[in-house]
């Protein structure tokens, strides 16, 4: 085998051992999906009736025997050449029907699965044959084709599908922490950012790495990542004080930081940067996302101790106004239900603190209950129709909030109470919008 040959040979193997490494990630967290066993070579194959039993193949399928019994068939590949793609079109057309025949009540689809980091030849490729597919332009028998971290959002998102909306959320949060944590804690991502062209290493959450360095350290070598979590099950990479807030002896449980995952990131000749990430999975863009929940008497704390020195509330009159209409929102868990003096109050003066609002709930700025390390300083948004992920700088986020338009009292937020907390606690979240 010739140079180029071996190099494309072990392009593709690297890219199979991704993608069943994520198969085997989610197969630990969901008994309601199987993922079938390899039964020829690295291959699940397939055969018709009477014929060679492992004529057709697919590298992994996935079956869901939840409400809606599925079965999903997955292609991948390094690039979409067109010589191969219409021998996998073949594959996928006859394993359909093998299946079909076999049980004509299941659904069946097949992704074709290509790497986040592609050439700009494969990305063209890549771009035109989903568009035609998706456009239904050509005979195909794939129902979409998707880069690997596309697909990976897709597979999370079908496995919980008919989950309890609390378990499901929950889920949704923690697989995009221990992802990005991940990501930055895979060797291949420092190799892949410092020679993009590098087509042999393969990885399934470079896109993650690429966003973030794009944004704080564009066209510089990397040296080493590292990043800590709140999943006890990562015994390397777990830090209690991202999982738990206690107060100065260590003691208690204050609830949770804003910090989901520390990032440490060194580039070359450069001293280390430290990124604390704050991470939002929404189930959905049309839905606002919680930010913060406490009670009004440790914001009020906090606010008497960190007012900005220009701020009219350091005059004790008004702020003693604002601290009786604070505590009646609390008590009566909506704008509509307070009284009415005190809500024309807020109405007509806490904007002036929005700032110092999006500091505390959003980056957990000015809470004393936060160690340096718990106070965020960037904020990541998964985008839930793709897996895309955001990351927004704490400047940028303000300049953004500020900019969007004002909901409650003025404020870039929605102000409610958490499920079955009214009149102890308040629910802060972020608008529908932020979540692009």
């Amino acid at each position: 085998m010739n140079s180029d040959n071996s190099k494309k040979a072990q392009s593709g193997s690297n890219q199979r051992k991704e993608l069943s490494a994520l198969i085997a990630d989610l197969k630990k967290q969901f008994n309601s999906v199987t993922f079938k066993k390899k039964n020829y070579r690295k291959y699940i194959a397939y055969g018709a009736l009477h014929k060679l039993s492992t004529q057709f193949s697919v590298n992994e399928e996935v079956e869901f025997n939840d409400e809606h019994p599925e079965i999903w068939l997955i292609k991948t590949s390094s690039s979409l050449r067109s010589d191969r793609i219409k021998g996998d079109e073949f594959d996928i057309e006859h394993i359909k029907s093998i299946l079909k025949l076999a049980n004509n009540q299941v659904d069946i689809k097949a992704y074709f699965v290509v790497q986040d980091n592609p050439s700009d030849k494969d990305l063209t490729q890549f771009k035109n044959y989903k568009e035609k597919v998706l456009d239904k332009k050509i005979v195909t028998f794939f129902d979409d084709i998707l880069t690997f971290s596309e697909f990976q959002n897709l597979l999370q998102s079908r496995c919980s599908k008919y989950l309890s909306q609390g378990i499901q959320s929950n889920i949704l949060g923690s697989n995009s922490e221990k992802e990005i944590s991940d990501a930055f804690n895979n060797p291949n991502n420092v190799i892949l950012w410092n020679n993009p062209s590098n087509s042999i290493i393969k990885s399934r959450n470079f896109s993650i790495v690429k966003a973030l360095l794009e944004k704080i350290a564009p066209n510089v070598n990397i040296v080493q990542l590292e990043a800590f979590n709140n999943d006890k099950k990562d015994k390397a990479h777990y830090l209690e004080e991202l999982n738990i807030v206690r107060d100065s002896q260590g003691k208690g449980n204050l609830g949770k930081p804003k910090t989901d995952v520390l990032i440490h990131v060194l580039p070359q000749n450069n001293e280390v940067l430290n990124i604390n990430l704050s991470i939002k999975h929404p189930k959905n863009r049309k839905k606002g996302i919680t930010v913060h929940e406490g009670n009004v008497e440790s914001l009020i704390s906090d606010l008497s101790t960190s007012l900005p020195e220009t701020s009219k509330f350091n005059d004790e009159t008004l702020f003693n106004k604002l601290k009786l209409a604070l505590l009646n929102f609390q008590k009566a868990g909506s704008a509509k239900g307070m009284d009415q003096d005190l809500r024309e109050f807020l109405e007509e003066n806490l904007q002036e603190l929005n700032e110092w609002l999006i500091d505390y709930f959003v980056f957990g700025i000015n809470n004393s209950r936060f160690n340096e390390n718990q106070k965020a300083n960037m904020i990541a948004m998964v985008n839930p129709d793709n897996g895309a992920v955001t990351f927004n700088t704490r400047e940028e986020e303000i300049h953004m909030l500020l900019a969007d338009k004002k909901r409650a009292f003025g404020t870039p937020f929605s102000w409610t109470y958490p499920s079955k907390k009214r009149g102890q606690k308040i629910q802060i979240k972020l608008p529908p919008s932020s979540n692009k």
